[in-house]
């Protein structure tokens, strides 16, 4: 009677073991990991990323000033205490959760939207 308790047990804790490591490798990993910018953070960053790309684009930065030009995206990059490796294991990330992307997007759009109704 005891070697059957023993061996239900013994199924009972590998049983349990299994469904732990599914629930602890199945977990969100990729949010907490440095390599993730924050959402918050990550939304300012691409407003303003963003608008220095329709800078570039609209020539209010002169085209023939190549070292002002790539030093603009290297500011914004400190200005948020990150980099462009970062940014892209973060579009990464977001890119396999579409969802969150658009999400991200509309956010992003709301901010550059709002900037640009302060310069009416």
């Amino acid at each position: 009677m005891l070697a059957n308790l023993d061996i239900r047990m013994n199924k009972l804790n590998i049983i349990l073991l299994i469904i732990s490591f599914f629930v602890i490798s199945c977990s969100n990993k990729n949010e907490s990991t440095p390599e993730i910018i924050e959402k918050n953070k990550l939304c300012s960053l691409l407003t303003d990323l963003h608008i220095a790309s329709s800078a570039k684009r609209l020539g209010f930065l002169n085209p023939k000033d190549t070292i002002k030009n790539s030093n603009v995206n290297k500011l914004i990059f400190k200005k948020y205490n990150t980099t462009a490796l970062q940014l892209n294991k973060t579009i990464s990330y977001y890119s396999q959760h579409p969802d969150s992307l658009n999400a991200l997007y509309i956010q992003v759009i709301e901010m550059v939207s709002a900037k640009q109704a302060q310069l009416k």
